[in-house]
């Protein structure tokens, strides 16, 4: 079914809600786009059915600032730690034993934040503690890792960590 949606061009998060209420399936749209991803690394075209076709532009400039990022909440971020260094994706273990280890940190002494759901689930899985913003109101992925905290924005977030 996920293939003949994508290609009517259904969004993944659409394809995800008619699954979980017409056919009783729970698929989480992050399940999707990775699906979508692996078809495109195959050399495969599902990709070209997703409704966002934008080009990335390549950035230029100075690396001066890099892995210092201005924010909202008052917090500079010194260190980016990112899938792609790992070469995998998530929520493969080694990108977490690689936060880890970077970070020179026990994983209980970790808590990934994050607005979707799969992120969370990966990380729980490998002995992170989880916070789920979230910000639409979804499902939470049914699994035995769940996130210690489950808040509708960063706000929230914020005064439960008294930071």
């Amino acid at each position: 079914y996920v293939e003949r949606l994508i290609q009517k061009e259904w969004s993944p998060e659409q394809i995800s809600d008619w699954m979980k209420k017409n056919m009783k399936i729970s698929i989480s749209h992050e399940w999707i786009y990775q699906y979508v991803l692996k078809d495109k690394l195959a050399g495969d075209s599902l990709y070209l059915h997703l409704r966002c076709k934008k080009k990335r532009k390549k950035r230029y400039g100075s690396n001066e600032r890099r892995g210092i990022l201005k924010n909202r909440i008052g917090i500079d971020f010194y260190q980016i730690l990112s899938a792609e260094t790992v070469s995998q994706f998530k929520p493969h273990p080694s990108v977490y034993r690689f936060a880890a280890k970077k970070l020179s940190l026990e994983p209980q002494q970790i808590m990934m934040v994050a607005a979707h759901s799969f992120d969370i689930l990966g990380a729980r899985h490998s002995g992170f503690r989880g916070a789920y913003i979230n910000r639409y109101d979804l499902p939470y992925d049914e699994s035995d890792y769940v996130p210690d905290i489950t808040t509708g924005n960063f706000y929230e977030l914020c005064d439960i960590l008294e930071v």
